[in-house]
C-alpha cells in the first residue's frame, strides 16, 4: 500500500492513497477467508452451546439459561462481522471493477 501522496498506478481509495490492484484482490480473498472462518466458529460455537440442563434444579436451568443468552450475544457479535467483512469486501471489489472498466477504456482509446 502505498503512504499519502506517494504516487503509484492503482486504485484511488480516497485522501491521496491508492492501492495496487493485485493487493486489493488479496484484501478482498482474505476478507471472504475471514467471513468463511467467522462462518464457522459461529456453527462449531452453536452446537457447543446447546446446553440441556443437567437436572430439573433451579441451578441448572440458570446454567442453560446463562448458556443460551450467552451463545445469542455470540452470534449477534459473529453475524455482525460477518457483515462487515462481506460490506468491505464488496465496496473494495466495487472500487478494482471500476478502477478495470476504466482502464479498459482508456486502453482503447489509446
Amino acid at each position: 500500500m502505498a503512504t499519502k501522496g506517494e504516487r503509484i498506478v492503482g486504485i484511488p481509495i480516497g485522501d491521496g492513497y491508492e492501492v495496487d490492484p493485485d493487493t486489493a484482490r488479496r484484501y478482498v480473498q482474505h476478507l471472504h477467508d475471514g467471513v468463511k472462518v467467522l462462518s464457522e466458529i459461529l456453527q462449531n460455537a452453536e452446537q457447543a452451546g446447546q446446553v440441556r440442563p443437567p437436572g430439573n434444579d433451579a441451578a441448572s436451568k440458570y446454567i442453560a439459561a446463562a448458556t443460551k443468552a450467552v451463545m445469542d450475544l455470540h452470534r449477534e457479535a459473529n453475524l455482525k462481522m460477518q457483515k462487515d467483512l462481506q460490506g468491505l469486501a464488496d465496496a473494495i471489489q466495487a472500487s478494482l471493477t471500476s478502477y478495470q472498466e476504466t482502464e479498459s477504456h482508456s486502453a482503447m482509446r489509446s
